[in-house]
């Protein structure tokens, strides 16, 4: 009994000591939070850390508490933080008991979350402070309940994003997106990553290249602009078998339609022509536009006239129906297919579809010639071929046609010439250039002239002031002081001792010595043995025309043959050209008289042409008629002007304005016109109140009236 009482009393002290020691460690955290509110925060940090093993949840947040203060020397934010982490962690596992204990000194779960946000936005601070990816890095690691998560997420990743924009390698776009899965630039980073892999991989620019990238990449966004590439290297030279190898090759490019449409105007270039539809049919009978052909064929032999419709331009068929409306600023006449049109002040070329072609881009363009166009962009002349590819780039101030499969530009005040590839064959080397006639070309080298062929090999020397070309082996040569001739390969023909020689009309060529004139055959024969004084424009009456030239002597005119022989006895006061009836001048009336020089209609008139067929232009000045062979009048001469149409047609002049009469001098088309202008022997153009309209000679109805 007496050692039961005795266990009794032990446990009893021992009951307690356990209590005396409770209650000292619970004053020891009251006394801490008592501290903490009148900031003794040595007392207080020293309570807290030695009740911090049994009281951890309100401890830690005490420390906390003195560490994200600034004002004591023990403020430190990493350990604010570690140790608010440690009693939001620690506050779960608390009794009910301990939870009411703690929030006597206002510790529970709501102060502790806000202590920790407070904590998070402290560091979030300092993490935009240090402004680096590994600072943004640990940030989201240790605060991934921080509402600053997205901000912070989206500057990391903006950081990270623009340092590689730097370096621009598809390995760092890769390792970006690779990194960063969720990130809002992932997008872009994928963007790049894209064009990067497509530049790095295709950067010789070859064609193997972009196929090895084609078949690497198949779904890449580039795929499109690779395959492009490989069209355009493929037929770079912009042949009809360029076009064919690129299509049997890649079968699946996308340009596929594109090459058949350029192979197809390659092919055309050579000939626009029915038959050259045909042609291409019959060897390309795959072609996959075959009902373009058939209409193509109608189309290039029908008839298409330009019309002006309240200042705009279109086109019309010979009956009078519109193909094109006018809705253009101007049009040229259509040819090898296209017409050049000009549309909100640029120029482009339509087909006889009214479809745009070649879109209208340029600041001119001239008709097409040969499968080739000038166009001038940029204001520079360039030249484009039937696809509106450039085949010369337009930066050059002149630039000549295609001919003989050169054509001649200008730059920096020098000449060379281009093929048809636009590649150069002769270097800017020529002071002034001319197209090529028939291996030939004249060209000056510091502005004298001579001959070359299409290597520039040259066989007339630079040594002219001029050179004028006579025929494919024949020139007429300016040495400086007298005009001669010689061959394509300077040899002299003529000896340079005239001061001017002419082109040659009918086989002769005028020649002049000292204010006297005579005529010499290309062999070198002169004609006449007394040379004749020239008058005014000698140059262009005094030509042969219909066998016999006009000369004049002192005592008046004369019509000389080719072999020197004159047609009238002696000179007469003023003659027309040789014809069957002649138009000859006594003192102030002309008459006719026939290839013998006897008088066949009275000299009654005072204004006189020669016969041209059955009907003679003569009248009395001011005024002329039509007359025949029996100098009768079919038309009065009421008239300031005549010129035959045709053989049954006049066109006419009266006070000004235009008409048409029949040989009879029946009105066909009454005199309305400020002009009137035979296209063909089918249609006659007319203007009227700045109108344009056609008259059909054959239906005699206007076209467009």
């Amino acid at each position: 009994m007496v050692e039961w009482i005795r266990l009794v009393r032990i446990l009893l002290v021992i009951y307690m000591l356990l209590g005396l020691s409770f209650s000292v460690k619970a004053s020891r955290l009251s006394r801490g939070f008592d501290a903490l509110k009148v900031y003794n925060y040595f007392l207080a940090k020293k309570l807290f850390e030695k009740v911090e093993k049994k009281h951890a949840t309100a401890s830690c947040y005490g420390l906390s508490v003195i560490y994200e203060r600034s004002d004591n020397p023990f403020s430190n934010i990493d350990s604010a933080h570690s140790k608010i982490v440690k009693s939001f962690s620690n506050f779960s596992s608390l009794t009910p008991k301990k939870k009411a204990k703690y929030l006597k000194y206002g510790v529970d779960s709501l102060v502790i979350l806000k202590q920790r946000n407070l904590i998070s936005n402290d560091l979030y601070r300092r993490a935009k402070l240090i402004g680096t990816i590994s600072a943004y890095d640990d940030f989201l690691r240790r605060n991934p309940w921080s509402d600053k998560i997205a901000v912070a997420t989206y500057k990391r990743d903006s950081i990270a994003f623009l340092k590689i924009t730097k370096t621009k390698t598809a390995a760092d776009y890769e390792e970006f997106m690779n990194k960063y899965p969720q990130s809002p630039f992932y997008q872009r980073a994928n963007a790049g990553y894209e064009k990067q892999i497509y530049f790095e991989t295709t950067q010789d620019n070859t064609l193997s290249s972009y196929l090895t990238f084609i078949k690497n990449h198949p779904d890449s966004p580039y795929r499109d602009d690779a395959e492009d590439l490989i069209y355009s290297i493929s037929t770079e030279t912009g042949t009809v078998d360029s076009y064919r190898l690129f299509i049997e090759a890649y079968p699946n490019n996308r340009n596929i339609p594109d090459a058949w449409q350029k192979l197809y105007n390659s092919y055309m270039s050579e000939d626009y022509s029915v038959e050259q539809v045909s042609s291409f049919e019959s060897e390309f009978p795959e072609y996959p536009f075959i009902q373009d052909l058939v209409q193509e064929k109608e189309l290039i032999n029908s008839r298409l006239l330009p019309v002006k419709q309240d200042e705009f331009w279109g086109f019309i068929e010979l009956e009078g129906v519109y193909e094109i409306i006018p809705v253009y600023e101007s049009v040229e006449e259509f040819s090898e297919g296209f017409s050049a049109a000009k549309l909100n002040d640029l120029y482009g070329y339509i087909n006889k579809k009214g479809e745009w072609h070649i879109d209208p881009i340029y600041e001119d363009a001239l008709p097409f010639e040969r499968g080739f166009a000038l166009i001038e962009a940029d204001s520079g002349w360039g030249m484009i071929n039937r696809s509106g590819q450039f085949i010369i780039p337009p930066v050059y101030n002149d630039l000549g046609s295609f001919s003989e499969d050169l054509a001649f530009f200008e730059q920096e005040g020098l000449y060379g010439y281009f093929d048809t590839k636009g590649k150069v064959r002769l270097q800017p080397t020529y002071s002034e250039a001319y197209d090529f006639e028939n291996g030939k070309a004249i060209v000056a080298y510091q502005d004298r002239y001579g001959l070359i062929d299409p290597f520039g090999t040259t066989s007339i020397p630079f040594f002219y002031d001029d050179l004028i070309k006579v025929s494919d082996t024949v020139f007429i040569a300016d040495d400086g002081e007298y005009y001669g001739l010689v061959s394509d390969f300077n040899d002299t023909l003529l000896a340079f001792d005239y001061d001017y020689i002419g082109q040659p009309a009918e086989g002769y060529m005028i020649v002049e010595s000292d204010d006297t004139y005579n005529y010499i055959a290309i062999s070198g024969d002169t004609l006449l043995n007394e040379w004749l004084d020239t008058y005014p424009e000698y140059r262009q009456i005094a030509k042969f025309v219909n066998g016999y030239a006009r000369v004049e002597h002192e005592e008046g005119y004369n019509l000389i043959d080719q072999t020197g022989q004159k047609l009238f006895k002696k000179p007469q006061q003023n003659v027309g050209i040789y014809s069957d009836y002649i138009a000859v001048q006594k003192k102030d009336t002309w008459g006719y008289v026939n290839q013998k020089g006897a008088q066949v209609i009275p000299f009654e008139y005072t204004l006189a042409e020669s016969f041209g067929t059955s009907f003679a232009v003569a009248g009395k000045s001011p005024l002329v008629g039509l007359i025949n062979k029996k100098g009768e009048y079919l038309i009065e001469p009421y008239f300031e002007s005549l010129k035959m149409v045709n053989d049954t047609l006049v066109l006419a002049e009266s006070r000004g304005l235009f008409g048409i009469l029949e040989v009879d001098g029946d009105t066909l088309l009454p005199f309305n016109f400020i002009s009137l202008e035979p296209i063909d022997s089918a249609v006659v153009e007319v203007e009227k109140d700045n109108m344009l309209y056609y008259y059909n000679l054959r239906t005699l109805n206007f076209i467009n009236y």
